[in-house]
């Protein structure tokens, strides 16, 4: 059976529907035969921190740096650690776990210190849970699932673990939420209308938007840091892929293509690289250029340095090209 990895890939997004190169993945993690899933950037682009079940039998945080050095175990836990994110200050990382039999929610120090649980679900209902964290960009919040009043629902909370509030209200089920730049919207994977979709809501719960409307599944959406595009997972082709889109739900597009992406994934901070999953390589960088951004060179650098280049890349070899074909688009509506 093939193991999953991460993917980081820099995905060139062309303003017309032509074939365009892709250049084949350069690895950035080693490890096959593992589950490395859930990638987050540090804020200052140089290093990915991450999932991994290679100390089998739970998942463990693990950091790497984009280049593929200097990898090494964040967490030391008895159960699993997972879904991790950075704060915006570079300073701590939140994730959710179940060592004390729920699952809560920790932040621990990038070196590995000073590790602390800020939410406090019962070990005694194991059943009742905190996942999922996001931290927003200004460093004040942090959204998360929780089931505490029923059904998985989406929360914010100050990042302190204080003042927890109900964000969305749904008997479907809502999760995965994630900020917009500017704090003033969540986005959010949802089941309504039997289907699961992407949609957009304010942190007070108002104006809940329906962004994707497909009979496959969407999720695990994130707006890009320049608060330009939507990237977000998709199953509507068959198979799972990456999409983008821009912010209001238009000029959709597949940008993956090749049937080995899957369900979480995370922008860089200068918008020009995604963070995912693939079950065909481990951590790899893909060559495009977003429209209104430089275009990367694919010049390789050495495949030895340790501080990523001006394009990032550890190296390149050919590949076919394929297609980044537009999907058709659905204009972002207003659902109750």
């Amino acid at each position: 059976m093939s193991s999953f990895a991460i993917l980081a890939g820099i995905l060139a997004l062309q303003t017309a529907p032509a074939p365009s190169p892709t250049p084949a993945a350069a690895a950035v993690a080693a490890p096959m035969n593992f589950l490395n899933i859930n990638p987050a950037w540090s804020p200052d682009g140089r290093r990915l921190v991450f999932q991994s079940d290679r100390d089998r039998p739970h998942a463990q945080l693990w950091i790497i740096d984009v280049d593929g050095e200097n990898e090494r175990r964040l967490t030391h836990s008895g159960g699993d650690d997972t879904h991790p994110s950075w704060s915006p200050d570079g300073d701590w990382i939140v994730f959710d776990s179940n060592r004390d039999g729920a699952w809560n929610l920790y932040v621990i120090r990038p070196d590995g210190t000073e590790e602390k649980r800020i939410t406090h679900r019962g070990s005694s209902n194991a059943e009742e849970f905190a996942r999922h964290p996001a931290w927003s960009a200004n460093g004040r919040w942090i959204v998360f699932d929780s089931d505490r009043d029923g059904d998985g629902e989406v929360y914010i909370m100050d990042s302190d673990g204080g003042n927890e509030t109900r964000v969305t209200r749904s008997p479907g089920g809502d999760g995965h939420g994630s900020w917009s730049p500017d704090g003033k919207e969540i986005l959010f994977t949802g089941k309504r209308d039997g289907n699961q979709d992407v949609f957009s809501v304010q942190p007070d719960g108002s104006n809940v938007r329906r962004l994707t409307d497909s009979p496959a599944p969407d999720g695990a959406a994130e707006i890009s840091p320049d608060g330009r595009r939507i990237a977000f997972y998709s199953e509507r082709d068959g198979d799972g892929d990456l999409y983008v889109m821009d912010r209001d739900g238009s000029n959709l597009r597949n940008i993956t293509n090749d049937k080995a992406t899957s369900y979480e994934l995370a922008w860089s901070p200068d918008s020009r690289r995604i963070a995912g999953r693939t079950k065909s390589s481990n951590v790899t960088k893909l060559e495009t250029g977003l429209p209104g951004s430089p275009k990367s060179s694919v010049r390789p650098p050495s495949p030895r340095s340790t501080t990523p280049k001006a394009n990032g890349l550890p190296g390149w070899t050919a590949t076919r090209h394929s297609s980044i074909r537009p999907i058709s688009s659905n204009a972002a509506r207003t659902t109750s």
